[in-house]
């Protein structure tokens, strides 16, 4: 017997991977309702509206890139995070590659999709903040940095390669773009000893 919780997340999971195909607009209640052998009132009992189905999934999905992201930073040490740019590459990667989503909620669900963009920087923020606070602790960023200022400067620049990409056709361009302004930005975080341990591993010049 499945809990009310169980068939909220098979809605979900079921529309989510639907959107993720085609797009938001292509996919109605009712080809979820046939999928999933349910009724549109047992449907409206956990989602009032398409709207609403919509926004659950933005948020399911944030979460799922933000505790990938987190993962990928378990255990690695700053230098080495600072090396891979995990939290840009992840998710410009899998936004880029899912086109027709990204045009529906853009046009047509306008509102939901700023929701998500501001939780994105949100999440950006708290990953960064945590970042510095490590980066700190290993003696790799300055100890006069000041950490939740720079958290919220590097989620803003975030955001605007994000917007970057989403709207460019020549994205590829992008993804150096986007390491040399990493690069530049956390070379104003760095402290002496970080730079010569960053050195060290990979014989990056200071100057």
């Amino acid at each position: 017997m499945q809990t009310s919780d169980n068939l909220k997340e098979k809605i979900l999971s079921a529309a989510g991977k639907k959107m993720l195909a085609i797009g938001v607009r292509s996919v109605s209640i009712e080809d979820i309702c046939r999928e999933l052998g349910i009724s549109k009132k047992t449907f409206y009992v956990y989602f009032d509206s398409k709207d609403r189905l919509v926004e659950d999934f933005l948020l399911r999905y944030e979460q799922h890139i933000h505790q990938q992201v987190k993962q990928a930073m378990e255990g690695k040490s700053v230098i080495d995070l600072m090396l891979n740019f995990v939290s840009w590459q992840k998710r410009m990667k899998d936004l880029r590659q899912i086109p027709a989503l990204v045009y529906d909620l853009r046009k047509y669900y306008p509102l939901q999709f700023a929701d998500y963009l501001r939780l994105v920087r949100s999440d950006v923020c708290e990953l960064m903040t945590r970042m510095l606070y490590q980066g700190k602790q290993e003696k790799v960023f300055r100890n006069n940095l000041d950490v939740e200022r720079t958290a919220k400067i590097y989620a803003a620049l975030h955001m605007v390669a994000i917007e970057k990409l989403l709207s460019s056709k020549d994205h590829p361009t992008l993804i150096p773009d986007t390491k040399y302004a990493a690069d530049i930005f956390f070379r104003g975080l760095i402290s002496r000893e970080g730079a010569e341990r960053l050195r060290e591993k990979l014989g990056i010049s200071d100057e």
